[in-house]
């Protein structure tokens, strides 16, 4: 018992680790770091806490990605939370682990940290920048500067060499494409350097402007394909107004190419259009009739006004049919006071996609989540203890093909192309692509999974589910926060919970069908 007491007063230590390249990873960097911590919280009788995972492997911190979505913005909401102790101690390798960002940006980090009691020690040189020291020798508040300034520069210094290559692509790209991306109705032929028309899809592209221009609507267009049985696009399983609207709105169908530069606001990252490049793709569509269309389309919009969404019922954008998964929309029987209750039926069914048209009663519906909120929150399965991992290999796998694509891209502005070459550069975009999708779904499921966010965000889902009046939208807005989807299982009679943190659970809320 006295060994235990004396244990747990000895101060907390939290080692953070990052690099942001593969190599460092294939490398000595996460051993070092790791034996750094280890060996100086041995040292000085610090009570090492692995509590808390902290670990950017393969994460930047020259846009601060590391304190948006990674190991250490989790620290910083502990603190928040009070899950930090007071005096603990934050073990770095040094402070441009912390952040590379503007020294602007970064030095409120430090602050915050160093503000709530907590000791940031760099161990390369074993310094301590604690408050006090701080205030009593603001030598230390420049030094720290000097380093964060040190550090963002280097950073700054790989961006700007990696933009001005791109430039000088987009400066060519009337010649030659910029990549082999193009729109679906499109593809690149390696030998002549340039894009095909892939014949049968343009001609449904033209199909699609040609009804649009006769005056019928986008989603009568596309249920008109589905029903001919006109395959889709890509892996969609029919085609939807929104990607009739997309292709509608596309200049690329005139032969145009809209590039993007991608900058930065603060943390946000955004694409913005660049000068428009004519006849970089084979045109479908003429122009005439396409500036036809958009001044159509512009004179169909309703006036400005103040305009407020409202959420229809509890499940919306998350109940899922259990037959083809798609999402289940709510539908009104009748009109006006002679309407009927809602319904909630299968989209594709609703789309005469060839799915079961099965209507379930949204009343009966949301009467079980809020007569058994309690029990749906509790019978929630444990977080998954992997995700961090698979999170941390995910993103040193994206800054790997980030950092070969550079490499290719260096190479091709440097000293010409080659078969082989462009050939790897298709398959690695690719790969980013499927990449990024691994990412923003395993860090959505690192968020949820986290503990103290995970119990507060039931204890808001419960208390918005007893409110009264509910609130439609902050509780749907708390569920999906919690929840990828929600099986109305109308076969089965269950509603199958699809955990955000991973993880199934179901609950009855009517007889099975016979």
């Amino acid at each position: 018992m006295n060994d235990d007491l004396l244990f747990s007063s000895r101060p907390k230590a939290y080692s953070y680790t990052r690099f942001s390249t593969p190599e460092q990873m294939k490398g000595d960097s996460l051993r070092r770091q790791t034996e750094l911590a280890t060996q100086y919280a041995r040292l000085h009788n610090l009570d090492l806490d692995d509590s808390l995972s902290l670990r950017d492997l393969g994460v930047s911190a020259f846009r601060g990605n590391n304190v948006q979505t990674g190991a250490l913005g989790q620290f910083l909401r502990a603190i928040n939370e009070g899950l930090v102790p007071e005096g603990s101690y934050l073990l770095v390798e040094n402070l441009d682990r912390v952040s590379r960002a503007n020294p602007w940006e970064a030095m409120p980090i430090f602050q915050m940290i160093i503000n709530s009691g907590i000791n940031i020690v760099t161990l390369m040189d074993n310094k301590i920048y604690s408050r006090a020291e701080m205030i009593a020798n603001p030598m230390r508040i420049l030094e720290s500067i000097f380093t964060m300034i040190r550090a963002n520069e280097e950073s700054s210094a790989k961006s700007s060499r990696l933009s001005a290559v791109w430039n000088a692509k987009r400066g060519s790209a009337s010649e030659k494409p910029l990549t082999r991306i193009a729109p679906a109705w499109l593809q690149f032929n390696e030998e002549a350097n340039s894009f095909d028309l892939i014949e049968e899809r343009a001609a449904v592209v033209r199909r699609i402007f040609r009804d649009a221009l006769n005056g019928i609507g986008q989603h009568k267009i596309a249920e008109t394909l589905n029903k001919e049985g006109v395959k889709p696009f890509g892996r969609s399983q029919g085609w939807h107004r929104s990607y009739i609207k997309k292709i509608l709105e596309n200049p690329s169908v005139t032969g145009v190419f809209v590039p993007h530069k991608i900058v930065y606001e603060g943390n946000k990252r955004i694409r913005q259009p660049q000068e428009p490049i004519k006849g970089y793709f084979p045109a479908v569509i003429g122009k005439e009739d396409f500036e036809q269309l958009q001044a159509a389309s512009r004179n169909r919009r309703a006036p400005k006004g103040s305009y407020k969404a409202n959420v229809s019922h509890l499940l919306a954008g998350l109940a899922k049919c259990p037959i083809c998964g798609t999402t289940m929309t709510r539908v009104n029987k009748g009109s006006g006071k002679k309407a009927g209750k809602p319904y909630l039926v299968c989209s594709n069914a609703k789309r005469g996609l060839g799915c079961k048209y099965k209507s379930v009663k949204q009343e009966g519906i949301e009467n079980v989540i809020l007569q058994n909120a309690s029990w749906i929150i509790q019978s929630a399965p444990a977080p998954d203890e992997g995700v961090e991992a698979e999170l941390s290999q995910a993103e040193a796998a994206y800054q790997g093909i980030e950092d070969m694509m550079d490499n290719i891209i260096e190479h091709i502005a440097s000293s010409g192309s080659s078969p082989r070459l462009t050939v790897e550069l298709k398959r690695l975009e690719e790969e980013l692509c499927n990449c990024q999708t691994r990412i923003d779904d395993l860090e959505a499921k690192a968020v949820a999974a986290s503990g103290p966010i995970l119990i507060n965000r039931f204890d808001r889902l419960e208390a918005a589910l007893e409110e009264q009046p509910l609130d439609y939208a902050k509780a749907n807005f708390i569920l999906a926060e919690l929840l990828n989807k929600v099986i109305i299982d109308w076969q089965d009679g269950t509603l199958v919970f699809d955990w955000a943190h991973g993880g199934q659970s179901g609950i009855t809320y009517a007889w099975a069908e016979a």
